[in-house]
């Protein structure tokens, strides 16, 4: 498999398409187990640093947001970095959009979804962060 097809295995898959295992936080491709997305810091939340940026915390209650890292693998490769802020008391986690535009390209769009597994709540979030 080339990073090309890898990318768009993902693109293409919708949500039932993944198994969620919340006790290591990791989400796994019922169509290639060999794609999965696991979190760096896993249920350690203590160590994570803080994530400033206005739109992480403007529109929400809990101005708390931090930042953390997302792998996402091909076996036990690691293919992507995925940087993503956890915003409103960890009520959602979104990818790291673009700095000037706050736009995401589909694949980070893809892989917020993947690991919200919500797509309801996850696009109410983007909507109200103005993503």
């Amino acid at each position: 498999m080339n990073i090309v097809d890898f990318r768009e295995k993902i693109k293409l898959s919708v949500n039932e398409e993944w198994v969620y295992h919340p006790e290591e936080n990791i989400s796994v491709l019922k169509t290639d187990l060999n794609i999965s997305i696991i979190e760096a810091h896993p249920l350690d939340p203590t160590n994570l640093p803080l994530f400033n940026e206005p739109w992480a915390q403007d529109p929400y209650a809990d101005k708390g947001a931090l930042r953390t890292i997302y792998y996402v693998r091909y076996g036990i490769v690691v293919v992507d970095v995925i940087y993503c802020a956890i915003i409103d008391g960890g009520r959602c986690v979104i990818p790291l959009p673009d700095v000037k535009t706050l736009e995401l390209d589909y694949y980070k769009f893809r892989i917020g979804s993947i690991i919200n597994n919500d797509d309801r709540l996850y696009n109410e979030y983007l909507k109200r962060s103005k993503i």
